[in-house]
C-alpha cells in the first residue's frame, strides 16, 4: 500500500524526465480534463499518477499558492520584502447567484443533479478565503493578494467556457479589465510593485 499524497514537486519527482523542458501548454493540458474530449493524463511513475482537473480541487490556484507560501514561509520572511499573489479569475470572487425556481417537473428533477456543479466555484471561493486569512496570521504585512476578475458588461451573459470564443465574447473578456473593481486592483498591484 502507498500513503496518500495529494501533491508532489514535479521537477524533483520526475527528475529523469527532463522536467524543466515541459511546455506550459502541456502542463495546462494535463490539468484540464473533460470526459471523452480531454481524457485524464497519467504520469510515468510507479504507481501511475492520474492528474485530475485542476478546477475540481482548486479552480483559482489559491490552495496551491497558499501551500507554497506556507512551506517556504521562513525563507520568505528572511529573504523577501513581500509576496504578492496575483489571482486571475473567470468569475467574481463572491458572486451571489439567485435561487433557482423549481416551477416545472424538469427543473425539480435536473436542478439538484447540477447543484454541486453550479455552486462549486462559490464554495471554493469561500473555503479559500479561510486559507488566505490563515496565511495572513503568520505572514502579516509581507503578504498581499491582488485579484483580477472577469466581470461581464452589465446585463450580458458571461462568455462560455468553450474552445471557441466569438469576437464579441473576446471583446467582453478584454473590456473586463477596465471594470472599476479591476482598475482598483491594478492600481494596488502597481503601487505594491513600486514600493520596496
Amino acid at each position: 500500500t502507498y500513503a496518500a499524497v495529494d501533491g508532489v514537486d514535479f521537477a524533483t519527482f520526475f527528475h529523469n524526465n527532463d522536467p524543466y523542458n515541459l511546455r506550459l501548454t502541456a502542463a495546462l493540458r494535463m490539468t484540464a480534463t473533460f470526459p471523452y474530449v480531454l481524457p485524464v493524463v497519467k504520469l510515468p511513475s510507479t504507481p501511475n499518477i492520474n492528474i485530475m482537473d485542476a478546477g475540481l480541487r482548486d479552480n483559482f490556484g489559491m490552495e496551491l499558492s497558499n501551500r507554497y507560501v506556507h512551506v517556504f514561509r521562513q525563507w520568505i520572511k528572511e529573504n523577501t520584502s513581500r509576496v504578492i499573489i496575483l489571482q486571475v479569475r473567470d468569475t467574481r470572487s463572491h458572486e451571489v447567484f439567485p435561487p433557482s425556481e423549481m416551477n416545472t417537473l424538469g427543473k425539480m428533477i435536473y436542478d439538484p443533479l447540477f447543484a454541486i456543479q453550479n455552486k462549486w466555484e462559490p464554495f471554493q471561493s469561500y473555503a479559500q478565503g479561510y486559507t488566505k486569512d490563515y496565511l495572513r496570521e503568520y505572514m502579516g504585512d509581507k503578504l498581499e493578494y491582488v485579484t483580477l476578475q472577469y466581470i461581464p458588461e452589465l446585463g450580458k451573459k458571461s462568455a462560455p467556457l468553450n474552445f471557441h470564443v466569438t469576437a464579441k465574447e473576446q471583446k467582453d473578456l478584454l473590456n473586463s479589465i477596465y471594470h472599476q473593481e479591476n482598475t482598483k486592483e491594478m492600481q494596488k498591484l502597481l503601487r505594491l510593485l513600486a514600493t520596496k
